[in-house]
């Protein structure tokens, strides 16, 4: 249980690490544009393609790693369960926006403003790219949005199990809310990080833990 619950902690700072800076880049972008100054707008530009290798691609790595060790370390055939499924290529889509449209073209502007003056116009090559960046990162955006409603909503087995505190403040222990049999390979398509939590519990608990029998 405490190996899980690790792996989740990482998940999840991964996805904040990806979305957050993803979403906060987008913010820093559009309002150095708006200001229409090469110094502010080359700045910009340059940590934009800077933070992300520091955030967006570390996160990206730390949300795979951490998601397909929990998945691989008690399911079987994880490309043939649903919600799985449906998380991975939606993740895959929003990588590949990325690294084939957004990158290219943060480069590119990053190269255009750090050969302006502070006397210079913007050329309209710039935002050109700047309306193209802007429709593909939203779609960059919405992607994972999507996949985290998907994996975190999707589930089956959430009445199965509820939390209570034990001897512990600090502790918290997964409890059935009633008797059920153990979960079989068929709960594998139906479940989200909820379900997911209930089997990884019941594969690592002792033989002798009541809520194996």
């Amino acid at each position: 249980m405490r190996t899980y619950l690790f792996l989740k902690g990482i998940h999840i700072l991964g996805v904040i690490l990806l979305l957050g800076n993803i979403i906060v880049t987008a913010w820093w972008k559009i309002m150095a544009d708006r200001t229409r100054d090469p110094r502010v707008i080359a700045f910009a530009q340059r940590q934009v393609t800077l933070t992300d290798w520091v955030f967006t691609a570390p996160g990206a790595l730390i949300t795979v790693v951490a998601g397909d060790t929990m998945a691989y370390g008690f399911m079987s055939s994880t490309w043939k369960i649903r919600w799985l499924v449906w998380g991975r290529l939606l993740f895959i889509a929003s990588g590949i926006v990325w690294a084939t449209v957004l990158i290219p073209i943060q480069i590119r502007q990053a190269q255009i403003a750090r050969s302006l003056t502070t006397t210079e116009c913007i050329p309209d090559e710039y935002w050109r790219l700047t309306r193209r960046w802007q429709f593909f990162g939203a779609v960059a955006v919405a992607l994972p949005l999507l996949n985290i409603y998907w994996m975190v909503f999707n589930w089956s087995c959430e009445e199965a199990i509820t939390e209570t505190k034990v001897a512990s403040p600090s502790e918290v222990q997964m409890t059935r809310l009633q008797r059920s049999p153990p979960p079989s390979r068929e709960d594998e398509h139906f479940v989200g990080l909820r379900g997911l939590q209930r089997l990884w519990q019941y594969r690592h608990a002792p033989e002798t833990d009541p809520a194996r029998k």
